[in-house]
């Protein structure tokens, strides 16, 4: 799996629901697993983690180039990006497309 098909379906993921503070969550607000099939909502980083056609190393490639973006943009990693008090969905969404169009 390429990372640019990773962002893709992190972006669908956060359209579905995005979260802060939490990998992902279930219907009642709760943390699970970003791979368990109730999750509802996902951070910038469980979006990719949810991805099951992509291997862990696949994962990890993608998860470090948004770190790279994040701290391009001031942030310490794509984490702190996706948690800051000001960060919005919207903002995650950018993010995730800057990636796909490998910037």
């Amino acid at each position: 799996m390429t990372k640019r098909e990773i962002y893709y379906n992190a972006i669908e993921r956060v359209k579905r629901g995005w979260t802060q503070g939490a990998a992902s969550r279930g219907p009642s607000g709760l943390t699970t697993n970003p791979t368990n099939s109730e999750a509802v909502c996902w951070c910038l980083t469980g979006a990719i983690d949810a991805e099951p056609q992509a291997t862990g190393g696949e994962k990890v490639g993608a998860m470090i180039k948004l770190d790279a973006l994040a701290r391009k943009a001031g942030y310490e990693s794509a984490v702190e990006f996706n948690d800051f008090d000001t960060t919005t969905k919207q903002d995650v969404l950018e993010l995730l497309e800057k990636a796909v169009d490998g910037n």
